[in-house]
């Protein structure tokens, strides 16, 4: 699903957020559906030089898949069927080093009462690597479909990232995350998050 792409800009190890708590922050990348269970179709798109991944769930943003021997069929959600796709790789193999990123989901409801649309997000992401180091910009957007006062409204997320291999065996790599939440009523959260990795 879109979650395989949420933040591919280059790292050493891990991403600036990645420990970051989402309650407190505001901070949600693309994609409600990661840990979901759903069938998926990957392949390469002839004459392109790009890939294709599809995802679909009967029941989307169920997290029924984030552990072994869990119950798969959740129905405590509004939710009803999520889909995926995403296009990564370089386009035409026009210019050495590129990688292109390309995605999109949605989630539908069917909820009753008028406070619920469908989720969506979309994210376009542009990595470059020259010999040693890599450079990389991305941009993620997710409306959460519901429309409660006191939920948020939308998510907006950018992503910088510079990495270099020192040796074979080492490498440093600074990111730079920073997302806005907007909420239905007015409100808004700003997070601006550094990350430095060696790994």
């Amino acid at each position: 699903s879109i979650e395989d792409i949420d933040n591919i800009v280059p790292t050493a190890y891990e991403e600036a957020e990645a420990l970051i708590g989402f309650s407190t922050t505001g901070f949600i990348d693309v994609g409600l559906n990661d840990g979901t269970y759903g069938i998926v179709y990957k392949n390469a798109v002839p004459g392109t030089g790009m890939n294709v991944s599809a995802f679909y769930a009967p029941k989307g943003e169920t997290g029924d898949a984030a552990a072994d021997d869990t119950v798969s069929g959740a129905v405590n959600s509004d939710v009803d069927k999520a889909y995926s796709i995403y296009l990564r790789g370089n386009p035409l193999g026009l210019i050495d080093g590129i990688d292109v990123a390309l995605g999109y989901e949605t989630s539908q409801t069917h909820a009753a009462a008028a406070v619920e649309n469908d989720a969506e997000s979309v994210t376009a992401a542009l990595n470059y690597a020259y010999g040693p180091v890599k450079v990389g910009v991305q941009g993620g957007w997710l409306s959460t479909g519901s429309q409660s006062q006191t939920a948020a409204e939308y998510y907006k997320n950018t992503y910088v990232g510079l990495a270099y291999a020192i040796n074979d065996n080492l490498s440093v790599s600074y990111q730079n995350t920073k997302s806005k939440k907007v909420n239905w009523n007015g409100t808004d959260v700003e997070t601006d998050i550094d990350g430095y990795s060696v790994a």
